[in-house]
């Protein structure tokens, strides 16, 4: 039951984000594309379906990468490059 609330919480908040980038790109689409950082991994899931939404999203560029080799990027000057990112993970 724990690990079940753990993964709607966490769904619920890649949910609101995708939201909240999708109505930010509408209004501020005049500026370009925003670059977005998926992190994934430490489950399955339906990857193709899930990263299509980030593919329809006309005002958005995005990378997906997969736990732990994102760990390399959070101390590094290539995590500025990125407007949002967007934690899809269970890494304990």
């Amino acid at each position: 039951m724990k690990n079940l609330f753990l993964y709607l919480k966490n769904l619920g908040y890649s949910l609101f984000l995708l939201i909240f980038i999708s109505s930010y790109s509408n209004c501020q689409s005049d500026y370009g594309n925003h670059k977005v950082l998926v992190i994934t991994g430490g489950k399955n899931f339906e990857r193709e379906s899930f990263l299509k939404i980030f593919e329809d999203m006309e005002y958005i560029s995005f990378k997906e990468v997969v736990q732990p080799e994102v760990n390399n990027l959070y101390g590094s000057p290539e995590i500025d490059n990125y407007d949002a990112l967007v934690f899809y993970d269970f890494v304990q």
